[in-house]
C-alpha cells in the first residue's frame, strides 16, 4: 500500500495489517508533523513496515517496487501553482503542465489523463470553481492521471 500525507488507513484496517506500507512524502516535516498526530491518537507506527521515500525517487520507487498490472493514480496541479512567486506558502511543490510527457520520461508505464479540472464546471452534483493565478488570473489546471505498469512481455 502507498500513502501520503495524513492517510492514516494502514493503521486501523484489518484487511492491511499484513501489507508492507511504503510512505512518501514532500517534506521531513510532514512525516514529524504525523509522528506527533499519530501518537497523540495512540496509534503506534508500524515500525517494521513504514518506510520514508523522499519524493525526488517517487516514480522509480513504485516502478522498481511494483508488480506487473499494478496500477497508481495521481493528482498533479499546473506549474504555475509552483513557480509564481507572490504565492509565500505553496499548497503545492511539483506542477506539469504536460504530466503524460514528464512521468513517462521517468518510467515506461502507460499512462492515461483521466480528466483535468481547468474550467468552471458541475461534477460530481458539486459546482467546481478553479483556482486562479495570482498573476495572470487564468485557471491553474489539476490533472488525474492513472498508470499501469506493463507486463514484461510487452515492455
Amino acid at each position: 500500500m502507498l500513502g501520503a500525507g495524513l492517510d492514516a488507513r494502514a493503521y486501523h484496517m484489518e484487511a492491511l495489517r499484513d501489507c508492507h506500507v511504503i510512505e512518501i512524502d514532500q517534506s521531513l516535516e510532514l512525516f514529524e508533523h504525523k509522528k506527533v498526530v499519530m501518537q497523540d491518537l495512540e496509534a503506534p507506527l508500524m515500525a517494521r513496515k513504514h518506510d520514508c521515500i523522499k519524493n525526488e525517487a517517487l516514480l522509480k520507487t513504485i516502478d522498481g517496487l511494483s508488480a506487473p498490472g499494478s496500477e497508481f493514480w495521481a493528482d498533479i496541479s499546473g506549474r504555475v501553482l509552483v513557480e509564481e512567486a507572490e504565492l509565500v506558502n505553496r499548497t503545492m511543490k511539483h506542477g506539469e503542465d504536460e504530466p503524460l510527457r514528464s512521468m513517462s520520461i521517468q518510467i515506461p508505464w502507460q499512462l492515461e489523463l483521466q480528466g483535468t479540472l481547468q474550467d468552471r464546471a458541475t461534477h460530481f452534483g458539486r459546482e467546481y470553481t478553479p483556482i486562479l493565478s495570482a498573476t495572470t488570473k487564468s485557471p491553474v489546471p489539476f490533472h488525474f492521471v492513472v498508470g499501469t505498469k506493463p507486463s514484461k512481455s510487452s515492455q
